[in-house]
């Protein structure tokens, strides 16, 4: 059966990538750190000692076999974590410091935080979109930066590299218009699929693909059966959890007097988002000033008690 065609033209100008990672020269075993190996040991010093994560990256080995082979012959022969913890602790302790002097220095600057997100909408609007037979249509433009998988302690590749994405990496889906000025990737023409560009991020050393799909205002995904089939999984899910509620809000009431803190913690962030429905949120790097939280990652400013 043929494919349906979806639109005559598609244009996109190109995706954003990740800045670069700026080496700092910290030195391991009398040698400095290779720019890779320095960058994922920058980003693990974050959960360095974390009473969630840290127990569990360092038994599952993941981060070490991915950093092992970017450190030079003889930082290779030490044992992570012992090996490794005094850097950890003096990079942890780094990036600490330049996230409490840029706060500040925004304070001290009188950065208006309003003004800021107007630019960085401003930003977003300028390329979050693709045109689709010469109408804008608001699309994904990121291209997700390196980093370690932090995203729950049960997941086996836990603690393992994403690696970086580069252009040439990266596949653009352009229809009857011209490549973008001084696009260096490859670009196909498909006018029966619903992404614009596609490219896979090896995590662990092993290939993972990923593709920004147009987006859902476009009437072209409207039409798709895998939108539509995605609806249809969805619909299930939660018609099958609305049938097991009263199940669910007992086994929240039992977490919630369970002598288990993390038991506890689990059944009050679920309690929240069944009252709330606010998302669950997810670990962010403690450098990063984040503007969005979640059920799992509320401070205490945003809690008012009544």
């Amino acid at each position: 059966m043929a494919k349906e065609k979806r639109f005559d033209t598609l244009y996109f100008q190109g995706p954003i990538f990740p800045e670069e990672y700026q080496p700092r020269g910290y030195k391991l075993a009398g040698e400095v750190l290779p720019s890779l190996a320095e960058e994922m040991l920058w980003a693990c010093a974050s959960y360095y000692l974390h009473e969630s994560y840290w127990k569990r990256l360092v038994e599952l080995n993941n981060f070490w076999q991915c950093l092992k082979p970017e450190l030079t012959t003889n930082q290779q022969k030490l044992s992570f974590p012992s090996d490794f913890e005094t850097l950890l602790a003096e990079m942890k302790a780094t990036k600490t410091a330049e996230s409490e002097a840029k706060k500040q220095w925004k304070k001290d600057n009188k950065i208006d935080a309003a003004k800021e997100k107007e630019e960085n909408d401003k930003f977003r609007d300028e390329h979050n979109f693709c045109l689709i037979n010469g109408e804008k249509v608001k699309c994904p433009y990121q291209v997700e930066g390196p980093g370690l998988i932090m995203s729950h302690p049960g997941d086996p590749k836990f603690g393992a590299w994403k690696y970086r994405v580069n252009p040439k990496d990266v596949t653009l889906n352009i229809v009857k218009s011209k490549k973008p000025e001084g696009w260096k990737g490859k670009v196909v023409s498909s006018n029966t699929s619903q992404w614009v560009f596609k490219y896979k991020m090896d995590c662990g050393r092993k290939g993972m693909s990923c593709y920004t799909q147009l987006a859902k205002k476009a009437n072209v995904d409207a039409k798709s059966d895998i939108a539509q089939g995605n609806t249809s999984k969805k619909f299930d899910k939660t018609m099958k959890a609305i049938k097991k509620y009263k199940k669910i809000e007992k086994h929240i009431e039992d977490g919630l007097k369970s002598s288990d803190l993390k038991t506890q913690q689990t059944a009050l962030v679920t309690w929240l988002i069944a009252q709330t429905g606010i998302r669950v949120g997810n670990e962010k790097d403690t450098s990063i000033s984040a503007s969005t939280f979640g059920a799992t990652t509320l401070q205490v400013q945003h809690i008012i008690l009544n």
